[in-house]
């Protein structure tokens, strides 16, 4: 066990020299006033008790002598009378010592501050709430037909935070069923919708998105409509997959059907070289696999893509019966991805569309098309933005979501 001793002015200054000179979690065995300053005793290496014992015993009778000076409190002559007591730890770690500018210091216990770091953790969120439910029943009582719309928004799966955007610009003194048809041109006007930019302009185009959210079967109704449209040798797939069971040889099996080229690929490499061969073809289709959106594959894959001679499209796949957190999730994984747009599919299972369109507009991703059902080529659609803001409602007059309050007044913590 290596003693060292360190002097200086004050004891920040001389906490900041152990730092720097032994890190944070050197053993202070004692401190104490000198002359010009502060000395500090530190220990590394393997504790040696003995040595430990002699700066405990030591530090007890500068208490001691402290104490003999003035009268003594109760609870000190108990706490140093000759019992035995256990062999005293090291003192502290740097990593534990508070100080003032002073030179005074305090002793941290770790349990302890991390149960007050808990309960004022607590507290925040107690006052927080409060204050949120505060600002939400003044919300209510100066503008009740805004807040009455609001709820209903919620009660269509749109998370208050974006129903409150849609109201923000209603006029004061607005009655409901006019301030209704204001917020549905304001949602409607927030959708981004594109106009069927895959079979109309063909190219290079990439489905990618979570597991199970119907990539490849998409895939095949794209690949069938403009077979059906412009010949089944213009058209071709590519299968990224080697991950799920008998994805590629589903895709294979659906070509051979209708005649269109089906190739499978394993690396990047192999899918470049691909896509070279097939420069002839007026729209080439890439299934790629199920993959989290930021595995670091399918991020090169899509940055890949984007800077060929000939740049791919890129299209994220997402699920009409995912939920808000989760959409939102991915859709924040991809922000930084070049992507094109968005297909909403199993539109179909769906029972309220206000949460995946809620994360989609916050995203800022037009809509490329909506898939719902099983049907090949059939069951897709280029979307229009007041259709699927009808449909939205409509789904919401058959299954409305659930009033949460607390959820109301946290769209009110601004």
């Amino acid at each position: 066990m290596k003693v060292r001793r360190y002097f200086a002015a004050n004891m920040r200054s001389a906490l900041e020299m152990v730092r720097n000179e032994q890190g944070p979690d050197v053993l202070i065995l004692s401190n104490r006033k000198v002359e010009d300053g502060v000395e500090l005793v530190t220990a590394e290496g393997a504790i040696d008790d003995e040595l430990v014992q002699k700066f405990a015993d030591h530090a007890k009778a500068e208490v001691r002598d402290r104490i003999a000076a003035r009268e003594p409190e109760a609870s000190e002559v108990a706490e140093l009378s000759e019992d035995p007591v256990p062999t005293p730890k090291p003192v502290a770690l740097v990593s534990e010592m508070i100080q003032a500018e002073d030179g005074a210091k305090l002793w941290s216990d770790g349990p302890t501050v991390k149960l007050m770091q808990r309960e004022l953790s607590d507290l925040r969120g107690l006052l927080e709430q409060q204050m949120c439910g505060l600002a939400w029943s003044e919300f209510g009582g100066k503008h009740p037909t805004r807040a009455r719309l609001l709820r209903v928004l919620s009660r269509a799966g749109i998370v208050p935070t974006l129903g409150r955007e849609l109201i923000a610009a209603l006029p004061d003194n607005v009655q409901f069923e006019h301030g209704w048809r204001l917020v549905l041109g304001a949602f409607e006007s927030r959708l981004e919708v594109l106009d069927d930019p895959i079979l109309k302009f063909g190219g290079r185009v990439s489905l990618c998105g979570p597991s199970g959210v119907g990539k490849t079967l998409l895939a095949c109704k794209l690949a069938a409509q403009y077979a059906i449209d412009h010949g089944p040798d213009r058209v071709a797939l590519i299968s990224t997959d080697d991950q799920r069971l008998g994805a590629q040889q589903q895709l294979k099996v659906f070509g051979g059907l209708l005649g269109i080229a089906v190739h499978a690929t394993r690396n990047l490499d192999e899918l470049t070289a691909c896509l070279d061969r097939l420069q002839d073809k007026g729209l080439v289709l890439i299934d790629t696999a199920g993959v989290s959106v930021d595995d670091i594959r399918l991020r090169e894959m899509i940055t890949k893509l984007a800077v060929l001679d000939e740049p791919a499209k890129n299209y994220l796949v997402v699920g009409a019966t995912t939920d808000y957190l989760s959409l939102n999730k991915v859709l924040a994984a991809t922000a930084d991805l070049a992507l094109d747009g968005c297909v909403l599919t199993k539109l179909d299972e769906a029972a309220v569309l206000g949460p995946a369109l809620s994360a989609i507009i916050e995203a800022n991703l037009p809509v490329a098309y909506l898939c719902a059902g099983q049907q090949v080529p059939d069951d897709l659609e280029a979307p229009l933005a007041r259709n699927l803001v009808g449909r939205t409602i409509a789904l919401a007059g058959e299954t409305p979501s659930p009033e949460d309050p607390a959820q109301l007044e946290r769209a009110f913590v601004a």
